[in-house]
């Protein structure tokens, strides 16, 4: 009897245990299910719209010739930059109370041609429109004009294919998105026309949509056909375009997403004069700009935007970037970056960290 009674004892202390330790699972699930429903509901979106250069993962001088080393490089960034791409924070609200937030980064990927469609633009004429205008096609030229599209979009997609192959190796679910529809583009970014709405709209639909199903979008610079207006000519739409519409979609679509923008060229910025002529030359780490007319705040003369130009390039070099930085930066983007592939400066500017070496364009007091 006394086993039976000391069984019993012995039976119950061990149910009393297992509900004990019951009770605190129950207990430390609910209130990570409560603390994760605060995080969900407090979430901060950033969204960084990166664009590495042509002259970056290519051979700028050597037609559809593929810097792999420099490829390499960009997929290994964007690898580790997406994996530390959600941390969990913690802030004081209003009411002092300690609460947490969800703070995530999405990507947007552009790149450039380089020699995957630069050459090929060149032979027929296609110019991007914000440099010089392509002429437009009459009975005599329409044939090769065309012809010349079609080649260009081949080579830039042949790229692109290139680059997603080296992001997917690296468990980046990157998809490619090209700029072309088949309707006309905007001749450059800054129309306001209803072309130019009809396309940015497009774009971001496919954009958007990519985002929300966890993937990240790869666009490239491409050949387009232009609206009536241009007389149904064909050009060029560049990365550097693609930069400004992106951005400013993201703008009219999401007021609340805090935006970043990083250009990856191939020198450390921008200078005050050209590199390649002046050995004295120095980098200009930062550009603040008027907002409302985008002129410099400084002496024109202090800064020259033509230290990374190819006889081959048909969108404009590091002046076009910087004339689109300052176009996102107008748009109250909140950091633009200019910065060089292949360099620690880079990865930091593409993990959201400061960074030593490199141009940053910022609104002025």
């Amino acid at each position: 009897r006394k086993f039976d009674m000391a069984q019993r004892h012995e039976n119950r202390t061990l149910f009393l245990l297992v509900a004990i330790f019951v009770a605190a699972m129950i207990i430390v699930c609910c209130q990570a299910a409560i603390e994760e429903q605060t995080c969900s509901a407090a979430d901060i979106l950033d969204t960084v719209i990166v664009k590495v250069g042509g002259s970056c993962i290519t051979i700028k001088g050597q037609e559809e010739t593929l810097n792999e080393e420099m490829l390499d490089w960009f997929s290994e960034t964007m690898a580790h930059a997406l994996l530390q791409s959600t941390t969990r924070k913690k802030y004081d609200d209003d009411d002092e109370e300690e609460s947490c937030q969800q703070h995530r980064v999405q990507y947007i990927l552009v790149h450039g041609a380089g020699s995957f469609g630069h050459f090929t633009a060149k032979e027929y004429g296609l110019r991007s429109q914000k440099k010089t205008t392509s002429p437009p096609p009459n009975n005599s030229n329409h044939t090769h004009l065309m012809y010349g599209v079609a080649k260009t979009r081949l080579s830039v997609q042949t790229l692109n294919h290139l680059v997603l192959s080296s992001l997917i190796q690296r468990n980046i679910p990157a998809v490619g998105i090209s700029p072309w529809f088949g309707k006309p583009c905007p001749a450059s970014s800054d129309d306001n026309n209803s072309s130019s709405s009809s396309f940015q709209d497009r774009l971001w639909d496919a954009v958007s949509s990519a985002l929300e199903s966890g993937l990240v979008p790869v666009l490239h610079g491409d050949a387009c056909l232009y609206n009536s207006n241009n007389n149904g000519g064909a050009g060029i739409v560049g990365g550097d375009d693609l930069m400004e519409l992106l951005n400013r979609a993201l703008s009219n679509n999401n007021n609340k997403t805090t935006r970043a923008a990083v250009f990856v060229t191939d020198v450390q910025g921008v200078f005050t004069s050209d590199l390649n002529k002046d050995p004295n030359a120095k980098l200009v780490p930062v550009i603040q700009i008027d907002q409302q007319t985008g002129a410099l705040l400084v002496n024109n003369n202090d800064i020259d935007a033509s230290g990374s130009s190819h006889k081959h390039d048909v969108t404009g070099g590091i002046a076009a970037k910087l004339g689109s930085a300052i176009a996102l930066a107008q748009m109250e983007t909140t950091t633009v970056s200019i910065v060089q592939c292949g360099t620690v400066h880079a990865e930091h500017a593409l993990q959201g960290k400061s960074f030593e070496i490199g141009t940053n364009v910022v609104l002025g007091n």
